[in-house]
């Protein structure tokens, strides 16, 4: 889905209805509500250019993962 349904709690709650999605995080300002982006920012800080992770995440009993990838200028 489109960052605009980055909506983490609504992701949760379709995922304890089975159905499984992901959306894109275009961070302007803020990250969504629930993630933590100064640590993610921080866990890429000596990562180079094109390396990606997966970090887990759990929100409501519910775990989630957010995948990164670290670009030239932004993570």
């Amino acid at each position: 889905m489109d960052s605009g349904f980055c909506v983490l709690e609504a992701l949760i709650q379709l995922r304890k209805k089975g159905v499984f999605s992901s959306a894109l995080i275009k961070k302007w300002r803020y990250w969504p509500k629930y993630i933590d982006g100064d640590e993610i920012d921080k866990h890429f800080e000596d990562f180079e250019v094109g390396q990606c992770v997966a970090l887990k995440g759990t929100l409501h009993g519910t775990d989630f993962y957010i995948y990164g990838m670290k670009e030239p200028d932004y993570v």
